[in-house]
């Protein structure tokens, strides 16, 4: 039996959270992947709770002391390095190692009740309106990355490959000018980092922000080797945190994708070659994006 909308708004939740069966999570992404509403609602819930997240792991209590945690380290390293020379010596060392147990056990306790927390007051209220305006900031996760990478197959075969968004692109430079300045020159520098690998046969084919599914992509297309490849940058939230070296992310048809993360975007390699191949442009390119990404931030 097809899941339907009223059973994925069921566990939305517990799909976010990751606590759902191998058989159950199959069926909500094979819904999700014919569903526009239920991706946009997905969505929702997700940014709020990275937003509640974000603000329980920020706030001052859930904090540890920097200067604590690097006398305690250096002190844990220093006795490591010295041999035991009595029993008493080794009973000392072992109450040292409790004490940081324990340390570590109540930080866990207390990032645990602030996530019940974010869980409960995400159950309680209703996602907020409707709206396809990128979400900002964002620690990308596997399911996640799944998830985007449907939208990011569709904008390829939609828009690189047939032409067919319901809403026209506009230039880069304009959605630099009026939605977020990671559009300027974003183009030139993938081009750039292509080049330099695969030599002056890449070729730009068109270059624009462009909207699929309600999810906003920077979109460059370009030939490389008989082969038409999208790059996609799209915002996301809670990505800040760290950089995620480029991995294989799905395939679909004779399409493959791969993708990474990087301040607060989500970027992802479209083509018809085979998966390694994909990564390769990915690990191409990488470097060159988290830079444009992390001057963008600076000028904005």
């Amino acid at each position: 039996m097809r899941m339907n909308c009223k059973d994925l708004s069921e566990l939305v939740d517990s799909y976010l959270s990751n606590e759902l069966l191998v058989e159950t999570n199959h069926d909500v992404i094979r819904h999700l992947e014919h569903c526009r509403d239920c991706r946009e609602m997905l969505g929702e819930h997700r940014e709020l709770r990275a937003r509640l997240k974000g603000a329980v792991i920020g706030a001052d209590e859930s904090q540890i002391d920097h200067a604590f945690a690097v006398r305690l380290r250096e002190d844990l390293r220093s006795r490591s390095e010295r041999p035991a020379r009595s029993f008493a010596g080794l009973r000392f060392a072992f109450a040292g190692m409790v004490v940081v147990l324990v340390a570590i056990v109540g930080v866990w306790l207390m990032v645990n009740r602030g996530q019940d927390a974010v869980d409960q007051a995400t159950s309680q209220q209703s996602a907020p309106a409707n709206t396809i305006i990128p979400p900002a900031g964002m620690q990308i996760v596997p399911a996640l990355l799944s998830e985007v990478s449907h939208d990011a197959f569709d904008d390829h075969k939609n828009c690189a490959l047939a032409h067919k968004l319901k809403e026209r692109p506009i230039s880069l430079v304009k959605a630099a000018q009026t939605v977020d300045v990671v559009n300027l020159g974003f183009d030139g520098n993938v081009i750039q980092a292509l080049r330099e690998r695969f030599g002056d046969s890449v070729k730009l084919i068109k270059a624009h922000y462009c909207v699929i599914n309600g999810r906003y992509f920077t979109h460059v297309v370009v030939a490389l080797a008989s082969r038409t490849v999208s790059v996609l940058l799209t915002k996301q939230s809670n990505a800040d945190r760290a950089t995620v070296d480029p991995m294989p992310c799905g395939v679909d048809g004779d399409l493959s994708a791969a993708c990474f993360s990087s301040g607060g975007y989500a970027a992802f390699v479209i083509s018809n070659a085979l998966e390694s191949e994909t990564l390769q442009v990915a690990n191409t390119i990488s470097g060159a994006v988290v830079n444009h990404i992390g001057k963008a931030r600076i000028a904005a």
